[in-house]
């Protein structure tokens, strides 16, 4: 029994320690988290939480920041393309009012001079933010998008000194939430076409000069004496050209008959029909005198004042036809001598009939420029016409007469003719 005891009693022992063991450790795990450790948690939670507010925040307003500066860059995208719509010679500014030439704003850029329009006489926006369709875009204009105010400011400026392009600048400015922005677009455009290139100055007439003022003719219509003409030019070199036009009979239709000038310094010029060399129609005509500088293509014409009779031997004006002509006092154009309108003519002739012709001659920056009337009734005293904007003359700033030419044509007599001319009164381009 004692031996058995001592068999059994260590594995009691060992029994008890591990139940003892096992107790506590069941007890502990009941117990849960402490008042200092939920409080420790709370207060790590809010750290990690205001954490990340603050970095959403700064991204939402970075977010929003990028948003207001992509669509300040589209505002100019669209400031600058909407004056890339016009042409060349419609891009210019005026203020709201449309009184002045040119917004005091386009003054400040960099310098440049301003380009300038007849404002008076343009149409001006209030530009959206939108483009809209019109004739003269407004300098300055703002937008609100979204609680942004943007301003935009548009310059078009001489990007030379020879005024053969032009510089367009739009500058758009807001304020956010972090402060002030701007951005800006540029670019430069070139004249598509020299005439309007308004630094470069056409050639020009001093005087002209026609001799005899009255040419008797033979009896099949040529000429028995020479007509001289003359002309002193400034602008030209001796490679340019000078013309004197005058309508000849060519087999029995009147041709508008072109006759060279020579010269040795560019200055003065001289050329001459001989003797016998054209048919003519009796009557008055006007002779035109052209001139064309081949380095750049400006070109400028003019009338001479006083007709040139041609007759027989009496000169006599009994049985010619007579005609008168009307224009516009003034005719409007743009910057670049484009007519902004139509221009309507007329004349009253007598003498002449339906099948003959009657002729309107003024001068433009590539010279002269003749067009046919259209009788308006059916007696043959009424024609008019029309100088169409379309039509892409361009006319130098200032004053000029048309020059109006009656022509009638008895074919049933051979190559006989008369011819009547008159001047309109003075017509301001402006």
């Amino acid at each position: 029994m004692t031996r058995l005891r001592r068999l059994v009693a260590p594995a009691l022992t060992r029994a008890a320690g591990r139940h003892s063991r096992r107790g506590p450790s069941t007890r502990a795990g009941e117990d849960g988290f402490t008042l200092l450790e939920v409080i420790v948690a709370f207060s790590l939670a809010a750290v990690v939480f205001a954490a990340l507010a603050v970095a959403m925040a700064g991204g939402l307003k970075a977010v929003r920041v990028a948003k207001d500066r992509t669509r300040g860059n589209e505002l100019a995208t669209a400031a600058i393309e909407d004056l890339q719509r016009f042409d060349y010679d419609h891009l210019g500014l005026c203020p709201s009012s449309g009184s002045g030439v040119t917004d005091p704003g386009t003054q400040t850029f960099q310098g440049l001079s301003p380009v300038t329009l007849n404002c008076s006489t343009g149409v001006v926006l209030e530009e959206p933010c939108t483009p809209v369709v019109g004739q003269v875009p407004k300098a300055s204009y703002t937008c609100r998008v979204e609680n942004v105010t943007y301003s935009v400011q548009r310059y078009v400026v001489w990007g030379d000194s020879q005024q053969a392009k032009k510089r367009l600048a739009v500058f758009v400015n807001w304020s956010d939430v972090v402060g002030s922005h701007q951005v800006s677009q540029q670019s430069s455009l070139r004249s598509p076409v020299q005439g309007s290139v308004v630094g470069v100055s056409p050639p020009g007439f001093v005087t002209t000069s026609v001799s005899p003022s009255a040419v008797v003719l033979n009896d099949d219509g040529t000429n028995q004496s020479q007509l001289s003409f003359t002309a002193v030019t400034t602008g030209l070199s001796a490679s340019d050209t000078v013309t004197a036009s005058l309508l000849t009979l060519n087999n029995g239709s009147p041709s508008n008959t072109s006759i060279p000038l020579a010269t040795v310094d560019g200055v003065n010029w001289n050329g001459s029909i001989a003797p016998g060399s054209y048919t003519f129609l009796s009557g008055s005509q006007y002779i035109i005198f052209s001139e064309v500088r081949a380095g750049d293509g400006k070109a400028n014409a003019t009338i001479y004042s006083s007709a040139i009779t041609f007759c027989a031997s009496n000169c006599g004006t009994s049985g010619l036809p007579t005609i008168t002509g009307t224009a516009p006092s003034t005719v409007d154009i743009d910057p670049g001598g484009l007519l902004n309108a139509d221009a309507t003519l007329s004349a009253t002739t007598t003498g002449i009939a339906l099948t003959d012709s009657v002729f309107v001659t003024f001068t433009t920056q590539s010279g002269a420029v003749t067009i046919a009337l259209s009788a308006s009734d059916g007696t043959g005293n009424h024609w008019t016409g029309t100088i169409a904007r379309s039509a892409g003359y361009r006319f130098s700033a200032g004053t000029q007469r048309f020059a109006f030419t009656a022509v009638h044509v008895d074919s049933s007599s051979g190559n006989v003719g008369s011819t009547a001319v008159g001047q309109s009164g003075t017509v301001s381009f402006q």
